[in-house]
């Protein structure tokens, strides 16, 4: 090629440079209002919009509503909104929308970071958790603050974990969400509930792959830390009731008005009542008792043994004829992994101050301090012909793995404390 013909092709290809770059510049167009509005929507109340709603939208009405999905003029939109509010309104009968009130409120809330100097869950905040659509959001939403709420740092193998307990009418543990954190540092919710510790620590674990050896040593560090078993419940069991999951307990509840139509509400109980009693000390927990418990070995045949230590403080003393008295309930459950067969141990335990001692000055003088219940010669204290607890794991249980469901309550003020632990019985003889 000539350096003429050289050139000319330079001189074209910069003609077309230029026209190419005196073209028509590209007009950012505004964001459609609707989508904005559905946008908008979903960050706020997007929980709570049922999946019929979704997907078939309202074609019941004289005027049909199409699904949210497919809505895109502004006049559907403003139908549908106020529609959906207006199915759940508790109270038709006064102009505010009760429900919606709550909702937005629980926004502000969230908004404010009012877990943020919690001094049960300092420094927890939304934001940093997804905001408005997080999984700490969705529950705060849909639920409200807990009832007793716990933070554990993170640890070697494992990072930052955080306890929401919700207790029904019943003083029962409705809900058990435990939230964790990976690599990534956002709290996300706990769903794995295959029964099996394995799955449980990795699904838990800050980590990649985790060895056995790895495993145990993460399981010996969440025993050290969970002091109060909150988070060991939390792990193994999301609610008292075997009906309630966790997937149940995140799906958008039903309009009022719709469900009304169905059922009336069940009321699952009401809390002890508590006239006429007179309590020397109140723990200030709402529903739950701390306790840690010892799981040992019987150094005569190398099965479990078991032992609770509750703190004096942490427990509900009334006044009982001149002593200081706290009664509990005990349910203790076996399980064996490969039978499947369950056998149960239950027992009411009664403590109280030593005679001749003020009982006020004998709890005052403990305080901080935790008392030992050694449950392996544990009797019924209603039934003293009725095994011991030694004596139902070394004479009734056959040789082998089981999971160990422990259940601790107050008997009188049903507050508790629940664990969920395996365990190896050697009794080859049977």
């Amino acid at each position: 090629m000539t350096i003429r013909s050289v050139a000319k092709v330079l001189s074209v290809l910069s003609f077309a440079i230029v026209i190419t770059g005196c073209g028509p510049k590209r007009v950012n167009t505004a964001p459609d209002p609707v989508q904005v509005s559905k946008r908008e929507f979903l960050d706020r109340y997007g929980f709570f919009i049922t999946d019929n709603e979704m997907k078939k939208g309202y074609p019941e009405l004289k005027e049909p509503i199409r699904p949210f999905k497919e809505i895109d003029t502004e006049y559907e939109m403003n139908r549908f909104e106020t529609h959906f509010w207006e199915i759940r309104d508790t109270d038709p009968k006064t102009p505010e929308n009760e429900f919606r009130d709550q909702i937005d409120e629980r926004i502000v809330d969230i908004q404010n970071e009012i877990f943020w100097g919690d001094p049960d869950i300092q420094g927890t905040r939304f934001d940093k958790n997804g905001g408005l659509r997080g999984d700490m959001a969705h529950i705060y939403l849909l639920y409200g603050a807990p009832s007793y709420k716990e933070k554990m740092n993170e640890g070697a193998y494992h990072g930052d974990l955080m306890v929401w307990y919700y207790i029904d009418q019943n003083e029962k543990p409705l809900f058990r969400f435990l939230f964790y954190s990976k690599i990534s540092g956002s709290n996300k919710v706990f769903r794995n509930y295959t029964g099996y510790l394995e799955d449980t620590l990795k699904e838990l674990s800050s980590r990649g792959f985790l060895s056995i050896d790895e495993l145990n040593e993460m399981w010996d560090e969440l025993l050290r830390s969970d002091t109060s078993g909150a988070f060991r419940a939390a792990m193994f069991e999301f609610s008292y009731y075997t009906d309630v999951t966790v997937d149940k307990a995140l799906e958008s509840p039903e309009p009022v008005a719709l469900t009304a139509q169905r059922a009336k509400p069940v009321a699952l109980g009401q809390p002890a009542d508590l006239e006429g009693h007179t309590f020397l000390v109140k723990s200030p927990y709402h529903s739950f008792l701390p306790a840690f418990l010892r799981l040992g070995t019987n150094p005569n045949n190398g099965n479990p043994s078991f032992a609770l230590f509750p703190g004096f403080s942490d427990v509900d003393w009334e006044l009982k004829d001149g002593k200081a008295e706290a009664v509990f309930d005990l349910r203790i459950s076996f399980q064996n992994k490969a039978t499947r067969s369950v056998k149960e141990f239950m027992t009411r335990l009664v403590i109280n101050s030593p005679p001749d001692t003020d009982p006020q000055t004998f709890l005052n003088d403990r305080k901080g301090q935790h008392f030992p219940l050694a449950l392996d010669t544990t009797r019924n204290w209603t039934d003293p012909e009725k095994p011991t607890l030694r004596q139902v794991i070394d004479q009734q249980l056959a040789s082998g793995t089981y999971i160990v469901n422990i259940y601790f309550e107050h008997a009188l003020t049903k507050k508790y404390v629940a664990w969920r632990e395996e365990v190896t019985v050697k009794n080859t003889a049977k």
